[in-house]
């Protein structure tokens, strides 16, 4: 071959997964040391223990009884199934004219033996290759540490029958600030050494009397398994310096201090929250807010898993909601019936971004009256959703936000409406789906939306019509696979030639997540949580959930990347991703997500929808 042709194939090679990983050097090598092959159309393809790669043209691979398995194009390797995972086949024949690269003998058992990447492409399962990719981000990343991995001993615990003499002798001979009061291993408080101070000294009680006389009863408390991010919010939220940490099981675990969560966090963006709570007025909340975003790409530069960043940027959003509603209420006086404040979409299922705008609601009590109370909601919801707009959660486009009298009900009017939707699935009932259903009390009397969410699981889960609708809704998000697995780019617009990596990828996980969720009475809401809870309850196969965890994760990874890169030069962050913006082997793990999710939605078809 000439020099010209030798260039010409190293750099096709360089644009081809996973060549592109090989280095100039093997390129090189590969370059001289294959033969070109021309086959017409229909043409079968002569398996042997050589790789194949497609230069131009397309080809169908078939197992050993003829079923098609897949059709590859241009940039795709195949080869027999005793040589190749990824594309390995028993019989290959030319859909269309087709110019091939044969590799050398022995040739790719080489380059396999030089190159972990290029032999992990091809010897591992593409949904293997996914969890490869995901696999090392971000676990060690500080803001992600998890509550449970600061607790340095057991729990120290007293009686609540126990003299408060004997819990303060035990508080000072074991170095401690506080001390945990338990009944049959039950928490029932808590006793610091600000207790004793105030409760005790101050106030000259007898020592004798019993800690439960002066201790804290029913204290807040945070799961082993919380991020220690959440426990600063909590601690920042109440003003308490000493909170107990339960297990899965909701047994003790232990206790953790301001000082541990101090120790535990070096970098300043995590005091973000605390400040939130400190602030005393909207505007004080809007300059605190205008940090998220560098708190973002602070987050993605650290290689944060993408499902941890979500959850953090909606702990943010929680607090400033939590804080406006504080502020509103200092400045309206008290609530006069109780409320929840509900969060729907992506603050419902905690998978927030940092372009999320405001799906929200209000749940008042049955007590409500609407003459005598209206106008004190109309007033606190109107202060929250315009602080939050202030603060960077722009208005929703459709209007559902708290603000609007149509989404402030009573707990009885929240379930009829709910109930209207399960019952007469029409279009628009359907669209709500995607947003209502998904929701979670951000604040306010949580008991007041446990009968709402019963009505959804149960309702649902009953309605065989209401879930074939929501289920046809789900195949309308398809991946953005064509021919020969290509991916399939905007046609037209002002995102022309980008993926919609929202509503092509993420979403359409979303979506499946949910519907299997309200079918099998599953009551998780965030994505990763439903996908996990359906493989326990066996409603989903758990080899199949966590193939969709992995391509959930890595088509999120490349979305906040993204967006973090838009904020690095001045722009909106949106959803569109131009492929060519990607590598090589960043474009074949989107394929492979791509692919996973195509399967599930087959799996969709046949489970609701009767189809073969």
């Amino acid at each position: 071959m000439s020099s010209g042709e030798l260039t010409d194939i190293q750099r096709f090679l360089s644009q081809a997964s996973p060549f592109a990983e090989l280095g100039d050097e093997l390129l090189a090598m590969v370059s001289g040391n294959l033969q070109i092959i021309y086959r017409r159309r229909g043409s079968p393809i002569a398996l042997d223990q050589r790789l194949y790669l497609v230069r131009s043209g397309a080809v169908e691979l078939r197992n050993q009884d003829g079923t098609l398995i897949d059709q590859i194009g241009p940039g795709d390797g195949f080869g027999p199934r005793a040589l190749v995972d990824h594309n390995g086949c028993d019989s290959a024949q030319c859909s269309e004219d087709s110019l091939l690269y044969l590799l050398a003998d022995g040739l790719f058992e080489k380059l396999c033996e030089l190159n972990k990447p290029f032999r992990r492409f091809f010897t591992v399962p593409h949904q293997s290759r996914i969890r490869l990719a995901v696999a090392n981000r971000g676990d060690t990343l500080s803001l992600t540490a998890k509550v449970g991995s600061l607790l340095q001993r057991s729990p120290v615990t007293i009686d609540s029958s126990a003299s408060i003499r004997s819990a303060a002798e035990r508080m000072s001979e074991q170095r401690l600030s506080s001390m945990l009061v338990c009944d049959n291993g039950r928490l029932v408080g808590m006793f610091t050494d600000s207790d004793l101070r105030r409760r005790v000294v101050a106030a000259g009680l007898d020592t004798q009397q019993p800690v439960a006389a002066v201790m804290s009863p029913t204290p807040i408390t945070v799961n082993a398994d919380s991020f220690v991010f959440e426990a600063i919010v909590t601690m920042s939220q109440h003003n308490i310096h000493h909170i107990p940490v339960l297990d899965n099981s909701g047994q003790l675990a232990g206790l953790i201090t301001t000082t541990d969560l101090i120790r535990a966090q070096r970098s300043q963006p995590v005091f973000l929250v605390g400040e939130v709570f400190k602030a005393q007025s909207r505007d004080k909340l809007a300059e605190i807010a205008s940090a998220v975003p560098d708190l973002f790409a602070r987050l993605v530069e650290a290689d944060g898993r993408a499902g941890d960043i979500s959850r953090l940027l909606t702990v943010v959003s929680d607090a400033i909601t939590q804080r406006l509603l504080q502020l509103g209420e200092q400045q309206l006086g008290a609530a006069p019936v109780a409320y929840a404040w509900l969060g729907f979409g992506s603050q419902g299922r905690e998978d927030q971004n940092i372009s999320s705008d405001q799906d929200n609601a209000l749940l008042l009590a049955d007590n409500y009256c609407d003459e005598q109370h209206g106008d004190y909601f109309a007033q606190l919801t109107a202060f929250v959703c315009d602080g939050l707009d202030s603060c960077g959660y722009v208005y929703c486009p459709g209007g559902i936000m708290a603000m609007n009298s149509q989404w402030r009900m009573t707990a009885s009017d929240w379930q009829r409406q709910f109930r209207r939707w399960i019952n007469q699935p029409e279009p628009k009932a359907v669209m709500h789906t995607s947003i209502f259903f998904d929701l979670r009390v951000v604040a306010g009397a949580a008991e007041l939306a446990q009968p709402l969410q019963q009505t959804i699981l149960h309702g649902a889960a009953e309605n065989r019509i209401f879930l074939a609708h929501l289920a046809t809704n789900c195949l309308k998000h398809t991946p953005p696979l064509g021919f020969f697995r290509n991916l399939v780019v905007e046609g037209r617009g002002e995102h022309k030639d980008q993926l919609d990596l929202k509503h092509k990828g993420s979403i359409a996980i979303t979506d499946l997540a949910r519907l299997y969720a309200l079918a099998n009475r599953v009551s998780a809401i965030n994505t990763s949580e439903r996908l996990r809870d359906l493989a326990d309850t066996g409603a989903l196969n758990r080899k199949d959930v966590r193939n969709l965890l992995d391509a959930n994760e890595f088509i999120n990874t490349i979305r906040l990347q993204h967006q973090a890169q838009e904020l690095a030069r001045g722009q909106q962050p949106d959803n569109y991703v131009a492929p060519s913006t990607l590598s090589s082997l960043q474009r074949s793990h989107l394929k492979d997500a791509f692919h996973i999710i195509k399967r599930s939605q087959e799996l969709i078809a046949r489970n609701f929808l009767g189809g073969g």
